[in-house]
């Protein structure tokens, strides 16, 4: 008897120097059963034609050859639609998958009911410059976890690339193509219905390289604000929920506006998302780190300045953070 077939989309934009692996790793993996849909979304380097050679070696693989740079939510919710198989994962193109990771998730999913829409677990974050790895922090979620998804955010959350996710929490849920990706963020719209399964085996790899979109950390943070606002909006949305749901939004504005004003990447965005944050939850204002902002934040211009200053001379402070858009 044939197994589930499971559908593997890799999203690829201008990432010649990574995209073989990215797709030899699906392709080798234990598990045979698989649909693989490559969407390249307008690249200008090689990508495409290491696409082509694989695409036209393995006959499981489709590939989606768009012209246009569109966002991320447009094509992912385009290849869901098509997708034929019972699950989905995803990869993007600079990471990938460890040999047995479909096949290890899939005996998971055999053994629970359909309410159980997600298997997920840490990844490796291997980095780039180094060559070293380490296993990435994240969510422990188990079960029934909408709240704990909320409350502890900080642990770690959800990278999109290491679950294996039920087709329908795709179909059911897509993606807000207002924006560019929602990326962890469609977790939380998960969980209104679905059970998670949490797994301590890392079966991915994500690669850190100075143009992950992870690091866009003012983009990562509208991106977030916005998902949080139509999450407010979603009528399935259990209203029980949505103090939990204004506590985390606002935990994660306010420590994206503190690193903005310490790093100095953006001062007058930090310092408005920071006020925001407080209006989000107004309690906020009991935490130390809030208060000693605000009370520098009040200080005149040059004392500010010279503040900042000292602090990253004594604490060799240097913020990593770039401005990039990638797939």
């Amino acid at each position: 008897m044939e197994r589930e077939k499971v559908t593997v989309i890799i999203f690829c934009y201008n990432q010649e120097d990574f995209i073989a692996k990215a797709i030899k790793s699906v392709t080798e993996q234990t598990y045979s059963n698989l649909e693989i849909l490559i969407s390249d979304n307008g690249s200008k380097d090689n990508s495409k034609r290491i696409i082509s050679e694989f695409a036209a070696l393995d006959s499981r693989i489709k590939f989606f050859d768009y012209e246009e740079n569109l966002p991320l939510s447009v094509r992912q919710n385009t290849l869901s639609k098509l997708s034929k198989g019972n699950f989905i994962s995803l990869l993007y193109a600079d990471d990938y998958y460890l040999e047995d990771k479909i096949k290890t998730q899939v005996d998971i999913f055999q053994g629970l009911s359909d309410d159980w829409g997600v298997v997920h677990g840490p990844g490796l974050r291997l980095f780039l410059d180094t060559g070293l790895s380490e296993v990435e922090p994240t969510t422990k979620a188990h079960g029934d976890c909408l709240k704990e998804l909320f409350n502890k955010f900080t642990d770690g959350f959800i990278n999109p690339i290491p679950p294996l996710i039920r087709r329908n929490c795709y179909l059911e849920n897509p993606s807000y193509e207002s924006l560019w990706s929602e990326g962890e963020n469609l977790f939380f719209r998960f969980a209104i219905k679905y059970k998670f399964y949490y797994l301590e085996k890392p079966l991915v790899v994500m690669v850190d390289h100075e143009n992950n979109l992870g690091k866009n950390l003012i983009g990562n943070l509208n991106l977030h604000n916005l998902s949080m606002d139509q999450l407010r909006e979603n009528k399935e949305f259990p209203s029980e929920y949505l103090n939990d749901l204004n506590k985390h939004h606002s935990e994660h504005m306010s420590g994206v506006a503190i690193e903005c004003i310490r790093s100095d990447l953006d001062y007058d965005y930090g310092k408005n998302k920071l006020l925001e944050a407080v209006r989000i939850y107004p309690r906020s204002l009991f935490k130390l780190r809030i208060i000693i902002t605000l009370i520098f934040l009040s200080l005149p211009v040059k004392m500010q300045i010279l503040f900042l200053q000292l602090y990253r001379k004594h604490t060799g402070y240097k913020s990593t953070f770039i401005s990039t858009d990638i797939y």
